[in-house]
């Protein structure tokens, strides 16, 4: 008895540090635990996804081409097996659908069968591609029942390869050094003529997905770091997921992992990029995306106007058919509302219920560097005088964008801001765009009066003085002009000033009385000015010496 109780007593201390050890190597993924039985059923169930193998070295929106899908199975609550297939097989098989726009003029050619499977994430909002996707899956397959939808980008197989370190299939190597081109050539070495070769062309994508998942398993020290790499994939939306059951899809909406899109009470911005036929030529695309938002108040009325400069090079050589040239479509999201004021590119009008959209196709060969701007006036309800906010959406499968956002409040205010890096009434950030982020920042009035900048004799009959920051008609006193006499004595001229007229930070002031002295001496006495915050010029009376230099 003695024994058997010691037997028991090593078991159980060995289950529960089997139990420990799996615990504390799931790391960011005990999150799916207490939903385990909603994800992978329990007994006498089943349940099927739908997995999205997308390539991001052909951008899509929702993360990259889809270039093969999967239906991942689970069975009483175990994984039972993940079988994948090819877009262009049977999936492809339907009669012919008219693409959104500019598909077809983009990959239309000898083998364009119109709108199918493989183009249907082109819509960045994950749920609402999810929507699409299952609707074309359902022209070749309408008995399969799923319960959501992962979509993975081919990243995700790099880092998995970067931990692992290798992966034999046959004769053949992986590594995460390698795994983009040799999947490439087994997708590519065919006789693109021969009809029946096209159609029975296989990727090797399956059987590497089953070893890397058979590696995986079977190496228990690794588990902690895959749960981080899956964790931070998930985080930069490399991973996204859609579950059918709804209490589980909120949990995966707060986590921010369903690759939902914010609805936006502020302002937004997102850049989308659709590459069409372009081949893998995103992997040697360098993008650089610059926001610019000007913030004008005319009591206490608030117009913004908004300019996107996205900046596209092409640094990549032709290598057909992984990289050459070029073509894409590429979308700017902007608060309902915003109005085009200019542009440098021809735009199309993709607007839709929740936002204002343009769109450009864009042509690069390898070498060629393009600019976009977009210039546009933001609604005034995206700021209310006090807080600004700024949803920045990263698109699923972008690595590196860098991303800088100034916005220029009204002058003599102060940015107030974690996010921002303030300077006076200008607010920047910049960095890689890495996930999606919500930037904001406290406009306060500032406690210094307005200080002049400039001041010059326009004419005999007009000195202009420019304030740093907006002036209140309203609170300019008595201005008065003094000949000091410095240059020639013999002269006193006697000014009287006839008008004070103050737009925005300028001030004229229309004069009568003065001669013809080059070099004369004047003072200029204001008694009193204040900004729109209440602040007074100091000291009073401000006194500005002019100096005669009229031609």
């Amino acid at each position: 008895r003695k024994k058997l109780r010691l037997y028991l007593f090593i078991a159980l201390f060995a289950v529960l540090f089997v139990a420990l050890y799996i615990l504390s190597s799931l790391s960011g993924l005990r999150f799916f635990m207490p939903h385990y039985f909603d994800i992978a059923g329990g007994p006498f169930s089943e349940k099927n996804y739908l997995v999205l193998f997308q390539n991001n070295n052909e951008i899509r929106p929702t993360g990259g081409f889809i270039s093969a899908y999967g239906v991942l199975r689970f069975r009483n609550g175990f994984f039972t097996g993940l079988d994948i297939n090819d877009v262009f097989g049977e999936i492809a098989d339907h009669e012919y659908v008219e693409p959104p726009y500019p598909q077809k003029e983009l990959l239309d050619g000898d083998f364009y069968q119109g709108y199918t499977f493989r183009d249907a994430n082109y819509y960045a909002d994950f749920p609402q591609t999810v929507a699409e996707v299952m609707q074309m899956y359902r022209k070749t397959d309408s008995e399969t029942n799923f319960d959501g939808v992962i979509g993975v980008n081919l990243i995700v197989l790099e880092d998995l390869l970067d931990i692992v370190k290798y992966v034999r299939i046959g004769e053949l190597q992986f590594t995460a050094g390698n795994v983009f081109e040799m999947l490439e050539f087994s997708l590519h070495n065919i006789d693109y003529h021969d009809v029946e070769e096209v159609a029975k062309r296989k990727s090797i994508l399956g059987p590497l997905a089953k070893a890397l998942i058979k590696e995986t398993i079977f190496s228990p020290f690794k588990w902690r770091e895959v749960s981080d790499m899956v964790v931070k994939n998930l985080n930069e939306k490399h991973v996204q997921l859609h579950f059918f059951n709804s209490s589980l899809q909120k949990a995966i909406h707060e986590k921010g992992w369903s690759g939902t899109w914010p609805t936006p009470d502020g302002d937004f911005l997102a850049v989308v990029e659709a590459n069409l036929a372009g081949m893998k030529s995103d992997r040697y695309i360098k993008r650089d995306v610059k926001y610019r938002l000007q913030i004008w108040e005319d009591n206490e009325n608030y117009t913004l106007t908004g300019k996107t400069i996205i900046e596209m090079e092409h640094f990549g050589d032709y290598n057909v058919p992984i990289s050459g040239k070029y073509q894409g479509y590429v979308r700017v999201y902007m608060p309902k509302g915003s109005e085009l004021v200019r542009a440098n590119v021809t735009t199309h009008d993709d607007s839709t219920s929740e936002y204002t959209v343009y769109g450009t196709i864009v042509r690069l060969n390898p070498g060629d560097r393009q600019v976009i701007e977009l210039e546009y006036t933001v609604p005034s309800r995206v700021f209310t005088g006090k807080r600004y906010e700024l949803d920045l959406v990263k698109q699923a499968g972008t690595i590196n964008d860098s991303y800088s956002v100034v916005v220029e409040a009204p002058q003599g205010t102060i940015i107030e801001s974690d996010d921002f890096e303030g300077r006076e009434n200008y607010a920047i950030w910049e960095g890689n765009l890495l996930r999606d982020m919500q930037l904001e920042f406290d406009l306060l009035p500032d406690k210094l009066g307005p200080r002049v900048a400039y001041s010059e004799m326009l004419s005999l009959d007009e000195i202009l003085v420019v304030f740093n920051e907006r002036i209140d008609p309203a609170s300019v006193g008595t201005v008065t002009i003094v000949d000091m006499d410095k240059s020639d004595s013999t002269v006193t001229d006697e000014i009287v000033v006839k008008d004070v007229s103050v737009d925005f930070r300028d001030m004229r002031i229309k004069i009568e009385g003065m001669t013809d002295q080059f070099e004369e001496f004047y003072k200029l006495s204001i008694d009193g000015a204040t900004d729109l915050y209440g602040n007074s010029v100091k000291p009073l009376p401000k006194e500005i010496t002019l100096v005669q230099r009229v031609e």
